[in-house]
């Protein structure tokens, strides 16, 4: 199961045939990579890859003007069915991602304290800006959003506020997470 596969079958599924370039536009102006692990430079290898598989099929070319000339596509009845597929397995799948960073943090006792800290701070702040940014694109995009998409909305900024209150909390602990670090090295 992947979020390209979803993300194209779903949309041919709601709009009709389209040209990767008006789906690579339908993902810009949803603002697909905020929220999704999708880039919009990938929907073309991915048009080729549902083709392959009978997912998806060319129903015509079009030229416009001076414009390359442009493949259309359909989903189709195997489309249909994967896309039903993919979006219950996509709802039952609970998505668990360790992060790197709890290692090193487990494991840095020999490195700088002060390092650490300075990286610490470093994601917190990149934490701040990230539920900021997400805050302002929620509120910019509210109008035009579904009841699903502002839930989307709420989960992506709630994790992003939980990531920068831990990360808080982090710094707050990080003199003790030091003097236990400095006590293993003792004899």
């Amino acid at each position: 199961m992947s979020s390209i596969r979803i993300f194209i079958l779903s949309t041919l599924e709601e709009h009709g045939p389209l040209h990767g370039h008006r789906i690579r536009s339908l993902a810009r102006q949803d603002r697909t990579e905020t929220w999704t692990d999708i880039k919009a430079g990938s929907i073309y290898a991915a048009l080729k890859r549902m083709q392959a598989e009978d997912l998806i099929e060319l129903v015509k070319s079009e030229k416009e003007g001076n414009r390359p000339e442009r493949s259309v596509y359909a989903i189709t009845e195997e489309g249909r069915e994967a896309l039903g597929i993919d979006l219950r397995d996509a709802l039952a799948q609970v998505e668990w991602r360790t992060d790197p960073f709890d290692l090193a943090l487990a494991r840095a006792h020999n490195q700088d304290p002060e390092v650490v800290r300075v990286f610490v701070q470093m994601r917190r702040d990149e934490f701040e800006q990230k539920a900021r940014s997400l805050e302002q694109q929620s509120k910019l995009a509210d109008p035009y959003l579904t009841e699903a998409e502002r839930v989307v909305m709420r989960h992506l900024l709630g994790r992003a506020r939980a990531e920068l209150a831990w990360h808080e909390q982090l710094l707050e602990l990080l003199p003790g997470i030091v003097r236990d670090w400095k006590a293993r090295k003792s004899p």
